[in-house]
C-alpha cells in the first residue's frame, strides 16, 4: 500500500468514522475522552504494522512532507482532547493548580511516554517466538493502550 491510501485508511476509521459513532452513540462530549488515545492507536499501529501499514501515519522522526503532516495533525488532535478534558476539569473544580497537575499528568503517561515506550514493547511482542500470528500483536497493543489509558484515569482520579 502506498502512503496516501494508509493515511486514508487510518483517517477515515479513527479520525472520522469512530469519532462519528461516539458523537452519535454517547454524545458530543464523550468525544474528548477517546481524542487523546489516537496518538497511542497510530502509535501501536506503526509499531505493530505488517509488513509496513501505518508506517507514515505516526512517525516522531519524519521522512517525508505526508509522515510530517500527519504525525502533527495526529499530535495535534490528541493535544485538543487533553486539553479539553483539563478545561472541562478546570470549569468543574476551579482549580487552577490541580488542572495544571493533571494537564501534566496526561500529557505525561499519554502523549511523551507512549511516543517512545510503545514501539520498544511491541518490538519486544513481535520478538517473542510464541506470537505466531499478526494478529494477536495487533490486540496486544491495542491492550497496552488500555492499560496505558487505565493507569492515567487512576492517577487523574485517584489523586486529584
Amino acid at each position: 500500500m502506498d502512503i496516501l491510501t494508509n493515511l486514508f485508511a487510518y483517517y477515515l476509521i479513527f479520525i472520522f468514522a469512530i469519532p462519528l459513532a461516539i458523537i452519535k452513540l454517547y454524545g458530543f462530549d464523550s468525544l474528548k475522552l477517546y481524542l487523546p488515545s489516537v496518538d497511542l492507536i497510530a502509535n501501536s499501529l506503526k509499531a505493530a504494522g505488517y509488513p509496513d501499514y501505518f508506517q507514515d501515519v505516526y512517525d516522531p522522526s519524519p521522512k517525508n512532507m505526508w509522515t510530517y503532516a500527519s504525525t502533527n495533525t495526529v499530535s495535534a488532535i490528541a493535544l485538543i482532547g487533553v486539553l479539553w478534558q483539563t478545561y472541562d476539569f478546570y470549569i468543574e473544580t476551579n482549580k487552577k493548580y490541580l488542572t495544571v497537575i493533571k494537564f501534566l499528568i496526561m500529557v505525561v503517561i499519554t502523549f511523551l511516554i507512549p511516543t517512545q515506550l510503545i514501539p520498544v514493547i511491541i518490538n519486544k511482542i513481535k520478538e517473542n517466538e510464541a506470537i505466531k500470528h499478526k494478529i494477536t500483536v495487533y490486540i496486544l497493543s491495542f491492550i497496552l493502550i488500555a492499560v496505558i489509558l487505565l493507569t492515567e484515569y487512576i492517577i487523574t482520579r485517584l489523586f486529584l
